[in-house]
């Protein structure tokens, strides 16, 4: 009985000697797998990132884009489009081209100002993409006179003037001509079919860039609506054909000394 008892002694040993060794595998692989998981969980937080402007929501395509409809988002460096926006700031004001969802990275390609025009449909881009919102492109006819001698460029700010003759007196005199201004400090955006290529107003290079045309014939400027009527009327009242002054390139205040048209879009002069 003694023999029996101490044998089953012994197996007992056996079994919590292996219970134990069972035991501190299992805890051992435990600490391996959740090493692992921790060692994946660092690898993911180092991941490179980078600042990127997304869509805060849907914005539909020919909306001009505000600030509320941005935010700045972190995206790992490998998913970060070609030439998206790093700040909101480069992105507002521009225009979509097309619909830019919820959360989608905003590129250049994807919206059009006058800065990115070049950009996007180089040296001559579509003159609509140029124009900003609520201006309207007007052209009216100049000769090499009438234009500072054809030296004005794309880019150049001008003032439009109109003259017209006086003329005949009671006496069959004839009457002095009289000139006025009808707008002050527009923008050329074209001379012929030459676009401005500056990308603000004190863009001296920009404008040095495009030659002068000293044959061209026409000549379209960047004008509000109502000035757009205004030079409407100035065409149809002028004898003599309208003549533009140029403007330094950074001078934009308009003169209060000079004469001013007293025209309207409603009421061209008889």
């Amino acid at each position: 009985m003694i023999k029996n008892l101490a044998i089953g002694s012994g197996s007992n040993r056996l079994l919590l000697i292996f219970a134990l060794v069972l035991g501190l595998l299992c805890a051992i692989l435990i600490g391996v797998y959740l090493s692992s998981l921790n060692g994946n969980s660092t690898t993911s937080s180092t991941v490179a990132t980078v600042p990127v402007v997304v869509a805060a929501r849907d914005i539909p395509a020919a909306t001009e884009v505000t600030a509320d409809m941005l935010v700045v988002k972190a995206v790992p460096a490998d998913l970060v489009l070609n030439g998206a926006f790093r700040k909101t700031e480069d992105a507002v004001g521009q225009t979509t081209q097309v619909q830019i969802l919820t959360g989608e990275q905003v590129v250049p390609s994807k919206v059009a100002s006058a800065a990115s025009a070049t950009t996007n449909f180089g040296p001559n881009p579509p003159l609509s993409v140029i124009l900003q919102a609520g201006q309207r492109a007007y052209s009216i006819g100049i000769s090499t006179v009438a234009t500072a001698g054809g030296l004005v460029r794309p880019g150049d700010h001008v003032d439009v003037l109109m003259t017209t003759d006086g003329g005949t007196g009671d006496q069959g005199q004839q009457l002095a001509s009289s000139s006025c201004y009808v707008v002050q400090n527009v923008e050329v955006l074209a001379m012929n079919q030459t676009l401005a290529q500056t990308t603000s107003d004190t863009d001296a290079n920009g404008i040095a860039k495009v030659a002068n045309d000293p044959g061209a014939s026409t000549m379209t400027l960047n004008v509000t609506p109502a000035q757009a009527g205004i030079l409407a009327s100035a065409v149809a009242g002028s004898n003599n054909g309208l003549t533009v002054a140029l403007r330094n390139f950074t001078d934009h205040a308009a003169a209060s000394d000079v004469p001013t048209c007293n025209l309207t879009a409603a009421n061209p002069p008889a």
